[in-house]
């Protein structure tokens, strides 16, 4: 066979095994991260005007927008599409959204203190949304919940309790009071990444 030829033939396999290599769901996952990316910005950018218009529908936007995100970063890192998952951890923001943007609201204007703050938001405050969480994904998956209070509930505290309580005492005593729940949401991401990589 002649020299040229045979370079053509190597030249062909080493291309149609980079083809084989090529992950068209990471294509696509990248594409999917780049607009939930561009969306999470756009809400930051206009969380300010949003939360003067509705302080809940700025909670629930941010919420749901950087859990669907945190959700897909997930799903890429695992190589699984489900958008099921996807709408289910979207709802989870929103509903968790609101109901962190009352719980700091009521923690600033009813608690005095920033130590009693802190204290409340890191005793039941984690407690009561941690178990909200495993609740409210024991009624989508259809699963027992006691069965995931002696599992789920506990290994979940662990995790909560080796970032949160440093978040917690960023926000109550270093940030100013506007900014809290949108740090919240990014460190939110953050965690359920690192959550990702360490499960």
């Amino acid at each position: 066979m002649p020299e040229g030829v045979l370079a053509y033939h190597i030249n062909e396999k080493k291309a149609a095994s980079e083809y084989e290599k090529y992950d068209h769901v990471r294509e696509r996952f990248s594409y999917f991260i780049a607009v939930q990316v561009f969306l999470v910005y756009l809400i930051f950018l206009y969380y300010d005007s949003i939360n003067e218009y509705h302080p809940l529908l700025a909670g629930a936007l941010l919420a749901g927008q950087t859990s669907c995100l945190a959700q897909t970063l997930n799903q890429f890192y695992h190589r699984s599409i489900s958008i099921s998952k996807h709408i289910k951890f979207y709802i989870w923001g929103v509903m968790n959204g609101m109901a962190t943007t009352l719980w700091i609201k009521m923690l600033m204007t009813k608690v005095d203190t920033q130590s009693m703050r802190f204290v409340y938001d890191q005793t039941f405050g984690g407690l009561v949304f941690q178990f909200l969480f495993i609740l409210y994904n024991c009624i989508w998956e259809r699963q027992d919940l006691l069965t995931h209070m002696k599992t789920t509930y506990i290994q979940s505290l662990k995790y909560y309790y080796m970032m949160w309580p440093f978040v917690s005492y960023l926000c109550f005593f270093h940030i100013p009071n506007h900014l809290i729940f949108p740090i919240n949401c990014l460190c939110n991401l953050i965690f359920t990444v690192l959550l990702t990589l360490l499960t």
